[in-house]
This record gives structure tokens, C-alpha cells and sequence, in this order.
């Protein structure tokens, strides 16, 4: 059975998640690899294999606060 819990606005999809607790040059490298990877042979065989994908973009800033939002505050869900 299927419960909705919270809807949110539309957001990015397939994020790939860095710790808060990474070094920030760490963060940045990782996301400078997955940026560049769609111009590189093997990066491009990876992104279509491993995420069905062409090529990663960078999400905005605050992009994805509403999901963040739904889950910040969590309240009690009416069981039936």
C-alpha cells in the first residue's frame, strides 16, 4: 500500500549528495568530475550505463529546499 506523505513543487532529479561534513575543495572536485565527465569517452559510457544519463548539470541554488522543507518539520500522519 501506498501512502503520499507530503507533495513538493518540482525539483531536480537524480542529485548526487555530498556530506555537509566534506572538505568544501572536496565537494567542489566532486562536482567539477561529474560536470566534465559527458566530455570524456569514458566518462560518457559511465554516465550511460551506471545513470542512464548524457551528462549531469549543477542545480541551482535552494533547488531542492522545498523537499528539504517537506521533511524539516515533520507532522504526524493520520493513520486509517
Amino acid at each position: 500500500m501506498l501512502e503520499v506523505l507530503g507533495v513538493s513543487r518540482s525539483c531536480p532529479n537524480d542529485g548526487v549528495v555530498v556530506s555537509p561534513l566534506a572538505a568544501r575543495t572536496v565537494a567542489q572536485g566532486i562536482q567539477q568530475l561529474f560536470l566534465k565527465m559527458s566530455q570524456d569517452v569514458r566518462g560518457r559510457a559511465v554516465l550511460k550505463e551506471v545513470f542512464g544519463a548524457e551528462r549531469f548539470e549543477a542545480a541551482p541554488p535552494g533547488a531542492y529546499r522545498q523537499v528539504n522543507d517537506l521533511f524539516a518539520d515533520p507532522k504526524p500522519v493520520a493513520r486509517h
